[in-house]
């Protein structure tokens, strides 16, 4: 994780509020997924954040842990992500963590994708430069 990691967080956080509990050990409260939101809810000055607490073993958290991450790389994208990406506007599709170059990635293969309604261009987004 980074700091810009647990900084998109902690605005997502705060825009949204909690999309997802915390996991932990009910044993010991080890964090086994969601350490980025934990350090952004720190970040935030959080009392409370949502937490799902499991009774497994310290060497089945740890295989969580890692599987949690994992599958999230290997997750493919759902085919309607052309349709959301038409409703969003630039500010919108940057907060959600893409970049001018990764949304015209993401939009080429798609049949019938337009930029949003407010984009006139990829110097639009936040902190873009020419490759």
């Amino acid at each position: 994780m980074t700091v810009e990691s647990v900084e998109r967080v902690a605005e997502s956080i705060a825009r949204f509020g909690f999309g997802a509990p915390i996991v932990a050990r009910a044993d010991n409260r080890e964090i086994i997924a969601g350490h980025t939101r934990w350090l952004a809810a720190q970040q935030l000055q959080l009392e409370r954040v949502p937490v799902r607490l499991l009774d497994i073993s310290e060497a089945d958290a740890h295989v969580l842990a890692l599987a949690d991450n994992r599958y999230t790389e290997l997750t493919a994208w759902d085919d309607s992500l052309g349709e959301v990406l038409r409703e969003l506007s630039v500010d919108d599709v940057h907060f959600a963590g893409w970049t001018a170059r990764e949304y015209q990635k993401l939009t080429e293969g798609l049949d019938d994708v337009s930029a949003p309604e407010d984009f006139e261009s990829f110097a639009d987004f936040p902190g873009y430069s020419r490759p």
